[in-house]
């Protein structure tokens, strides 16, 4: 029988005292809670969040904070975990920095790649399973077209698997903070299993807010050839892996109702001619 995620048995299980809420969504809230004079934050997962993300906590387990938030304790659909401090990287974009960035995003990357597919205490997705739905999608003309390379680009990929590491699978600007002693980390993994430069892909399609960053031929460039460099993985794959992502995201706003999907369009213009 699961444990119940009844906020009340979590502070007297944990001995812990809420002490505000950050946020609350249609798949989680998240608090900071405070115990023994240290403050630590509290994320509960709704049903949807759960089905989600519940590879997240997998994940977590298998960094054991190398390169990601530490996890204190876990029970169901709760998760306790070290508070980490902002800024996150938008700092960097906001700043013209946007290569400290992606020094920062490989110091990452390299720790928790680098984890044992076996230390994952629990199975996870695999990172293609979420890339075959596009297979199905259809759009209206004029960027039917460019669906249709996107779909035979996802089947060559499908087809071609390399090497399979434990990944993020939303690594972008706003899912790394510092802990206390200034070291930048990850949190709120998908947590899925995969070709290592699928990992670049959601990165690319960020700083969101900054679309003079993220919508610069130029730029979108520099960053996939710089991660290819430092992290040795091939650049065709992180370009052909982004490009898949990109009319995904889009795949996605539209399944979900949202119109405004025009960010991901046009970074996916701006891929397909390098694919």
């Amino acid at each position: 029988m699961r444990e119940s995620c009844d906020i009340d048995s979590l502070a007297s299980k944990w001995s812990i005292k809420i002490t505000k809420r950050i946020t609350q969504t249609p798949t989680c809230e998240v608090f900071e809670v405070e115990r023994d004079s240290v403050l630590l934050i509290l994320k509960l997962y709704s049903d949807l969040g759960w089905e989600d993300e519940k590879g997240s906590i997998s994940v977590l387990n298998a960094w054991n904070g190398n390169g990601a938030v530490t996890v204190i304790d876990h029970v169901d659909k709760a998760l306790l975990m070290e508070k980490l401090e902002e800024p996150n990287l938008y700092s960097f974009s906001a700043s013209n920095q946007e290569s400290q960035a992606s020094e920062i995003f490989c110091e990452i990357i390299d720790k928790i790649h680098s984890v044992d597919i076996e230390m994952l205490p629990d199975p996870v997705k695999a990172a293609n399973e979420i890339i075959k739905p596009l297979l199905q999608f259809d759009v209206a003309d004029p960027i039917q077209p460019m669906f249709d390379k996107a779909k035979r680009i996802a089947e060559e990929l499908i087809g071609s698997p390399g090497e399979t590491v434990v990944l993020h699978g939303d690594l972008h600007h706003e899912n790394v903070l510092r802990r206390s002693d200034g070291e930048y980390v990850c949190f709120d993994p998908k947590g899925y299993i995969g070709d290592p430069a699928y990992e670049i892909a959601t990165i690319l399609k960020n700083p969101w807010h900054y679309p003079e960053i993220s919508e610069s031929e130029e730029i979108c460039l520099e960053r996939a050839q710089y991660f290819a460099k430092s992290l040795n993985f091939d650049l065709g794959r992180i370009l052909k892996f982004a490009f898949v992502h990109m009319g995904l995201s889009v795949m996605w706003s539209y399944s979900d109702g949202f119109e405004k999907y025009q960010h991901q369009l046009a970074i996916m213009k701006i891929l397909e001619a390098h694919v």
